[in-house]
């Protein structure tokens, strides 16, 4: 069976394939028009659309279904609900004539669950999060059907999903409405509705969560690997970190890093010269094991600002690492991610397995960085020691001297 999984964003396309890998699958992660041509079990593809205006995504979301017509797709959406979700949903249903779609963004591994038709991030209302000041996708309601809005939609509760996946499916096909979205607290329950939705021949849409649960319910098993313990080491070669997200969670993880590694970090600031801090990026991947580049403290609001820092990290990344030779590239928010394999002429990632849960690792294939290490994370994503955990699979873990 060939299996597609498309995603409106770089690290989310990444950190969802990579569940296939659990279960033995060669993933891949196509960033040209290949994937039409591929054979691969499993083919991974982005619309890169969750910025740009909504008929712009609604081309590139026909376009990609088109190229993955022979094989069954799994529609990967935001677990914050960021993005023209319903009408590229709307559009791969118009164009492989599906009848409706089951949407559930529920990821209980990074405390993303809905209950009563709301959406909680560790509990916590998705509006009375960081995600509430997202500067593209302001996150204002919490209401599952608010968050699509699109007004052709049902929810389904937690107290139908729990009647099982037969009764679950008989109320799937019952309805005359295109978009579903279910209540989901536990990993149990996002069994049940990807059963359904395969009992019923529904279009799956979610994040990595429901992806975990529809491919363990084809299989009929649970996943045969584990995320991977091991780690690479490799001293000779230093690891580069590039912090592209604003999201406090990344805050965090790099405080962990400061405060237990021997961590270089280099600030940006908006309108900062990005030729004196290569020259500083060079000099700290000599002496340091672990270098790490950060966004500007403050949030940055102004779309045209945003737009220059991202550019001349991936500038700068294309530029250091054809000087240097690095254990892995870190990439932390999908838009910078996207810049930088852009930049780097990237055709393909090869997927290889989790470090941890929504930290994939994969190989560059093509461009500038060939058979390079790459890890992926999106912003919102992680406890404060992932990035931690990340420097110790590749080796670059060195304990912080006192002073």
């Amino acid at each position: 069976m060939r299996l597609g999984v498309l995603a409106d964003d770089f690290t989310g396309a990444i950190d969802t394939g990579v569940s296939f890998t659990s279960w033995g699958y060669d993933v891949w992660f196509y960033l040209t028009e290949e994937q039409s041509h591929s054979d691969k079990e499993v083919v991974i593809a982005t619309t890169l659309s969750r910025e740009i205006p909504e008929e712009l995504a609604i081309q590139r979301t026909q376009q990609m279904v088109a190229h993955m017509s022979e094989r069954r797709l799994f529609k990967k959406i935001d677990s914050t609900m960021r993005g023209h979700v319903a009408s590229e949903i709307h559009a791969i249903l118009g164009t492989s004539n599906l009848p409706a779609a089951v949407i559930c963004p529920a990821t209980i591994e990074t405390g993303r669950t809905i209950e009563n038709g709301l959406l909680y991030v560790h509990g916590n209302p998705l509006s009375q999060t960081a995600f509430a000041h997202d500067p593209y996708w302001p996150a204002t309601s919490d209401e599952m059907t608010r968050l699509l809005r699109n007004p052709d939609t049902i929810h389904i509760p937690l107290s139908v999903v729990r009647r099982g996946a037969d009764v679950l499916a008989t109320v799937f096909s019952q309805t005359e409405h295109p978009l579903i979205t279910v209540d989901a607290s536990n990993h149990h329950d996002l069994l049940t509705i990807a059963s359904a939705t395969l009992k019923t021949g529904l279009l799956p849409c979610g994040a990595m969560g429901f992806c975990k649960a529809w491919i363990q319910v084809m299989h009929g098993s649970a996943p045969t690997r584990q995320p991977s313990s091991s780690t690479i080491h490799n001293p000779r070669f230093p690891l580069l970190l590039i912090i592209g997200s604003a999201h406090p969670a990344n805050q965090q993880q790099v405080s962990y890093l400061e405060d237990n590694a021997q961590t270089e970090k280099i600030q940006l600031s908006a309108g900062c010269s990005f030729n004196t801090l290569e020259r500083d990026m060079l000099q700290a991947l000599e002496r340091s094991p672990l270098v790490l580049l950060q966004m500007p403290a403050e949030r940055i609001t102004d779309a045209d600002t945003l737009h220059d820092l991202r550019y001349g990290i991936a500038n700068m990344v294309q530029s250091v690492i054809q000087q240097v030779k690095i254990a892995g590239l870190v990439v932390v928010g999908g838009e910078t991610a996207s810049i930088i394999a852009s930049n780097l002429q990237i055709s393909a990632i090869q997927i290889l397995r989790e470090i941890e849960a929504g930290v994939p690792l994969g190989r560059i294939i093509g461009g500038l960085a060939d058979s390079l290490l790459i890890v992926t994370k999106a912003g919102g994503f992680g406890s404060e020691r992932t990035l931690g955990s990340i420097a110790k699979w590749f080796g670059a873990w060195q304990e912080r001297k006192e002073e």
